[in-house]
């Protein structure tokens, strides 16, 4: 079985997000991301067609707590990239 590398003590979970997608940084790094095309995450939506940027917002955060719990790390919040 394949373990997750554990984060250095203090590490925090932060995100950043827009009406094109988000991402999630561990200590800085980028370790997730998502675009804000609704049928394919992995991809962002043609403009007017995407997510809404509260629910693209709602996602950063959920996804950010998820991972801070993964790893171990401190969840320190999303904030706006426009």
């Amino acid at each position: 079985m394949r373990t997750k590398p554990r984060p250095k003590p203090g590490s925090t979970v932060t995100g950043a997000y827009s009406a094109a997608g988000y991402e999630v940084l561990l200590d800085g790094r980028p370790v997730y991301a998502a675009g804000s095309n609704p049928h394919d995450s992995a991809l962002p939506a043609a403009p007017g067609r995407g997510l809404p940027v509260a629910t693209i917002a709602a996602y950063c955060e959920r996804t950010c707590r998820d991972i801070a719990a993964e790893r171990g790390a401190a969840f320190g919040g999303v904030e706006s990239e426009d």
